[in-house]
């Protein structure tokens, strides 16, 4: 009779067990569905041909470019007409009007260009902004911690984008960086500003934990790094892709690549 019960039990637990586990399994894909399948599309989406890159690259300098001359104008006229203490208040004001979501003025320090994965998005500068604030910028694009380091300088640049997102964050941009785990050595990274295309090459990806200890350091002097929680519905590491600069293309204003 005890075991008999005992087998019972056993069976009972393995049932439960497994379907605890099938839910699990279900509701982690149900929930980063976005995410799982354009894993799953990958890599049967039609790439986009060099030409229509460099068009897109095109367009989006003509948008930033638009936008500084924007921005200096309307600086350059608060200056010429209002004393200086009402300057320095008018440029507060501006500022305040590029963290509010719905401003003319709310557009990217520069663009994120990965070839071989077909992604392209707004690229936010973070340094001075509350953690609130770049959680806010991590839902119109990706986002640098620091100002853009340039390739021709010591140092790294760190740039934030999501892999996946719960469903009812709405955030079009919460798989952005969903695959980039696809990514290998040799394949190129554009930073895109409004004059000009830094170009990196990939030499390997490497897996941390969330505060990126033992991140490689491929390059002494400068490198570039892709960050993202790793694996997909889960935060507590992340993956990384680490890029060295490869012959960047300077070019002057209204001259393109």
């Amino acid at each position: 009779m005890t075991k008999s019960i005992n087998k019972w039990v056993m069976k009972y637990t393995l049932i439960c067990l497994l379907a605890t586990f099938n839910i699990f399994v279900y509701s982690l894909i149900g929930l980063n569905y976005e995410a799982f399948s354009k894993i799953s599309h990958y890599p049967t989406s039609t790439p986009v041909s060099k030409t229509e890159l460099d068009t897109t690259i095109s367009m989006l300098q003509d948008q930033l470019i638009k936008q500084r001359k924007h921005n200096n104008s309307e600086v350059s006229l608060a200056v010429q007409s209002e004393p200086k203490q009402i300057a320095t208040k008018h440029l507060e004001s501006q500022q305040k009007k590029l963290k509010t979501p719905n401003s003319e003025l709310h557009t990217p320090n520069s663009y994120l260009v990965v070839p071989k994965i077909n992604l392209i998005t707004p690229l936010f500068d973070t340094p001075n902004m509350t953690t609130e604030e770049a959680l806010e910028k991590l839902e119109k694009g990706v986002i640098s911690l620091k100002e853009f380091i340039p390739p021709y300088r010591t140092g790294t640049n760190l740039i934030l984008g999501h892999s996946s997102d719960y469903l009812w964050n709405n955030n079009p941009y919460s798989t952005i960086f969903t695959l980039i785990p696809q990514l290998e050595k040799g394949d190129l990274i554009k930073i895109i500003s409004a004059d000009q295309t830094h170009i990196y090459t990939i030499q390997e990806t490497a897996i941390t934990d969330n505060a990126l200890t033992n991140l490689p350091q491929v390059d002494s002097k400068h490198q570039l790094v892709l960050s993202t929680c790793w694996p997909l519905g889960f935060f507590n590491q992340r993956f990384n892709v680490i890029a060295t600069p490869s012959h960047p293309e300077k070019k002057e204003l209204g001259v393109r690549l």
